[in-house]
């Protein structure tokens, strides 16, 4: 079942031209704000053994995504290309959502902890991820977040529709 999800992504990719059109062409040779994969990253990780814990862990991780793009969007369009005033926005809203949502003492290790954890962790990683790209030249702020929260959107859907099939 693992691998037909995989395979039905990859089938979208190569044969489905609006959603291969989604992806964002970068300025470089280097592949990392493409479409290049995101959703398969996402499908990977947010399918666990159980429904349950495949929809908790989607639930979560869509919340951090959309939450952290949409932080990320706004970074870049308050501070634009000042690396100052960039840095503190991350380090403030990261410290931030971690402070707020993560459990105290050894349980906040990222994934520890299986009631918050994936939230605040993924919006982490895409928050600063959409920030750094964008700064560093690899594609537009709109661009960017818009496809890193759709194509890990459509991983994590996949993953939980993939849960529900016996």
């Amino acid at each position: 079942k693992f691998a037909v999800g995989f395979t039905i992504l990859i089938c979208m990719q190569v044969y489905w031209p609006t959603f291969a059109n989604l992806e964002v062409k970068t300025n470089d040779d280097i592949v990392n704000a493409n479409v290049a994969g995101w959703f398969l990253i996402a499908y990977a990780f947010g399918t666990t053994q159980t429904t349950e814990g495949t929809w908790k862990k989607s639930i979560l991780r869509i919340l951090g995504t959309t939450v952290g793009g949409f932080s990320a969007w706004l970074a870049l369009t308050v501070c634009g290309d000042n690396a100052i005033g960039l840095g503190i926005w991350m380090t403030f809203f990261n410290t931030l959502v971690a402070y707020l949502f993560l459990p105290k003492g050894f349980r906040s290790r990222f994934g520890l902890d299986k009631d918050t954890a994936w939230g605040p962790g993924y919006f982490a990683m895409t928050h600063s991820l959409i920030v750094m790209e964008v700064y560093y030249g690899y594609g537009g702020k709109n661009d960017i977040t818009l496809n890193r929260i759709l194509s890990n959107l459509m991983g994590i859907c996949m993953a939980m529709l993939m849960s529900i099939i016996p």
